[in-house]
């Protein structure tokens, strides 16, 4: 479930963000210190030279701020406490999404539970003037079996979405990335055609910098979430590089292959994979926390190659099989040892990327 706080930033209540600070026993000191950063504060309206009067502003955290959604998410926090048995909650700034995980033996209960975890949490935004809006929540079932329960949110039906943005990835209910590849692979030929509008030269030290660091981000944010599989994606988000790398002077009569050789470029699949090494090595190394690393089993013995193998699990689906802790392991399995044994993530990265030309 996807839900949508209502102007979330500008709603905090200044008084009631000051009362779970000093619930949580900080020092005076730094509380005075918040309360002097958000107070005294005075906004109006300036249209075409008129001016509204001077009003004080009695919420809000100030946007742009760093410490502005470090207080939204000490404002926020509690909401961990009040869910019901097995309802997960995750939380970004003012992304929020509850996730409840259950079989066919007790579905009815599970839904139940999720229900009232609703049912709780629009109690604690009452309580907390925090208001959801409603009309921009959405539920996404996974499944093949799942039942499709209706939720509501103070008797208002959620909606049921095929897919929906999750932190700018697009999430679908069968667990593939069709839409987003698509969407991503429209914006950035959108950005390319863009470029080639507003630069006259074709020249690749010209091209090449903005299309590194303006065009090519797009094409590869999250990568290791929804890497395409399917033959039709892969070609889909290889077209943009291929489309600029033609344009580039004295390259256009040039194969694919041979235009990134004159480039120092690799092709996008192969930097997806380099990507999910990286990730790997994050989560092996313990560098970086998350939820993939319960998932990654190290073997206990090895005869053979480095000591860190991962353990390949079976996949009934062909969804899982390409989820990123089992695409994975092939790769990460037939890396050598003086690579995998890099403890340092950035000497790691130049490492591999010297052993699989991903440039």
């Amino acid at each position: 479930m996807y839900l949508d706080f209502s102007k979330a930033f500008d709603k905090v209540s200044h008084v009631l963000l000051l009362n779970k600070l000093h619930d949580r026993q900080l020092p005076r000191q730094l509380i005075n210190w918040v309360q002097s950063f958000l107070t005294n504060r005075r906004q109006r309206v300036v249209i075409a030279g008129g001016s509204s009067t001077w009003l004080p502003v009695t919420s809000g955290v100030p946007q742009g701020s760093v410490l502005g959604p470090l207080l939204f998410g000490i404002y926020i926090d509690d909401l961990d406490d009040i869910l019901a048995n097995g309802t997960i909650i995750g939380k970004f700034a003012d992304d929020t999404k509850l996730t409840q995980v259950f079989g066919d033996d007790d579905a009815a209960t599970a839904t139940n539970l999720l229900q009232t975890s609703l049912n709780h949490v629009m109690q604690w935004c009452d309580t907390w003037q925090l208001p959801f809006n409603v009309k921009k929540c959405v539920v996404l079932h996974y499944g093949r079996r799942n039942a499709s329960m209706e939720y509501r949110l103070n008797d208002w039906p959620l909606p049921v979405a095929t897919c929906t943005r999750d932190l700018g990835v697009m999430m679908s209910n069968t667990g593939k990335f069709r839409e987003h590849c698509e969407q991503v692979a429209a914006k950035a030929r959108k950005l390319t055609g863009l470029m080639l509008r507003t630069f006259q030269s074709r020249h690749r030290n010209v091209l090449l910098p903005v299309y590194k660091s303006l065009i090519r981000p797009i094409l590869e944010y999250a990568t290791v979430i929804w890497t395409p599989h399917c033959k039709t994606d892969i070609k889909e988000i290889e077209s943009v590089q291929r489309y600029l790398t033609k344009r580039i002077h004295g390259l256009g009569s040039l194969s694919y292959g041979s235009r990134l050789s004159a480039l120092h470029l690799s092709t996008l699949e192969n930097r997806r994979s380099y990507f999910d090494l990286v990730a790997c090595h994050k989560l092996i190394h313990a560098t970086e926390s998350c939820k993939c690393s319960e998932q990654l089993h190290l073997r206990r013995s090895n005869t053979r190659g480095h000591l860190y193998k991962v353990i390949a699990t079976t996949s009934n689906l062909d969804v899982r099989f390409h989820f990123f802790t089992e695409r994975v392991v092939n790769s990460w399995n037939s890396l050598s040892p003086e690579i995998v044994n890099i403890a340092d993530n950035n000497c790691f990265k130049r490492a591999l990327q010297q052993h699989m030309q991903a440039y």
